[in-house]
């Protein structure tokens, strides 16, 4: 049974494995989990330790892509492809993932997930997040700090009104395989009320081409986190194919947000920089177990039921038998997970979190071949 599980303390983490022991599991390509890392946790006691640290570095004058969803649950979908029309989020030529991506053709029965993106600000969205977890948690300190937040960017937008002004919008830049919904317009005319309700997925990603680009957030994710860019010594151990890189990924998570099981057909690094996810994952055996959309589906590679229902639990018996890890990862921790891998995501409290791709492998195409996701090689090249 899957449930919202959040601790109100932390439990004592085991020990890490040596980096030796953390080697042999990935170049088997299984998965691991490793801590105490000193690079990456300087990044963490940066990110973690002074709120404010993000803040300053991402503002209150820019906005960027933000998931939004009425409920808590987040389903990735694409509503065209490369080379295909209608609306929605495509995708960039070269990405590993695009032809099983990819569709021309809607099924009839889609029903379009309630989830979108908007552009917010990171304060904003901090702000709101810093509130949800403060009333879960009855933390005044933490409720204080968001209502200091909202006074803040009110007065703001009461001061850009009087002028005129506007801020500035990152573009949103299809970021390959976790792009996800149909994009609304700036704040989907939401009320405060009614933002407050909802639930947010902040998103920054970096690439190569725009590290020199002082108006990106490349240069300052690439700065942060050497241990993630291709170029520098102390991301070897983590980026394993540097031709096949693929930018970094960051997904900021608000307290009880869950993203929909899928598989990716790449090896991913991810780490978490503070606060506390859960991740259940499956072996890419597990496929047939899984209910997942097909080649063509607007979430192809996606659970097609909501894991936390036992009502849509039940009308897939097979999915009883699924073999199932877990492991909560926390400030510091490093995930690495191989090729095809299942993973669900909880996000236990507000937490910041960044991955990076490096590649392929083959080892379980036979089995995702049978479930109807077929890999051929030259499919899967970055050029």
């Amino acid at each position: 049974m899957i449930i919202l599980w959040v601790p109100r303390e932390r439990p004592r983490p085991p020990p890490p494995p040596s980096r030796t022991t953390a080697r042999r599991y990935r170049d088997a390509e299984l998965p691991f989990v490793l801590r105490g890392d000193p690079v990456v946790s300087a990044a963490s006691r940066r990110w973690a330790d002074d709120p404010e640290y993000l803040h300053r570095a991402l503002g209150d004058d820019v906005e960027y892509r933000v998931e939004r969803s009425p409920n808590s649950d987040f389903m990735w979908y694409r509503l065209r492809g490369p080379g295909g029309g209608g609306g929605g989020v495509g995708g960039k030529g070269g990405n590993n993932d695009n032809n099983m991506m990819t569709t021309t053709t809607i099924p009839k029965d889609f029903v379009l997930p309630p989830n979108d993106e908007v552009e917010m600000t990171y304060g904003e969205w901090l702000e709101r997040a810093m509130e949800r977890d403060g009333i879960a948690l009855g933390d005044e300190d933490m409720l204080a700090r968001a209502d200091s937040l909202r006074e803040r960017r009110m007065s703001m937008k009461e001061k850009n009104i009087g002028r005129g002004g506007e801020v500035d919008i990152i573009p949103l830049d299809d970021d390959d395989d976790e792009a996800s919904a149909a994009r609304k317009d700036n704040d989907g005319d939401d009320s405060e009320e009614e933002k407050r309700e909802k639930y947010y997925y902040f998103r920054l990603n970096a690439n190569l081409h725009e590290v020199e680009d002082e108006s990106s957030p490349s240069k300052f994710l690439y700065d942060e986190l050497p241990f993630l860019d291709p170029r520098r010594e102390e991301s070897k151990f983590y980026i394993v194919e540097p031709r096949q890189q693929r930018g970094i990924n960051c997904r900021f998570g608000m307290r009880g947000v869950t993203a929909a099981n899928h598989f990716d057909m790449s090896r991913n690094t991810i780490v978490v920089l503070g606060g506390e996810r859960r991740y259940v994952l499956a072996h890419p055996g597990q496929c047939d177990r899984m209910a997942l959309y097909p080649k063509g589906h607007p979430s192809v590679r996606h659970s097609s039921f909501d894991w936390g229902d036992p009502t849509e639990r039940e009308k897939r018996p097979e999915f009883e038998d699924a073999l199932l890890q877990e492991v909560v990862l926390h400030e510091g921790d490093v995930l690495y997970l191989p090729t095809n891998w299942f993973h669900f995501i909880v996000n236990l409290s507000l937490n910041y979190q960044c991955n990076a791709r490096s590649g392929t492998t083959f080892e379980t195409a036979d089995v995702v071949g049978a479930c109807g996701f077929k890999m051929r090689p030259g499919d899967f090249q970055v050029r």
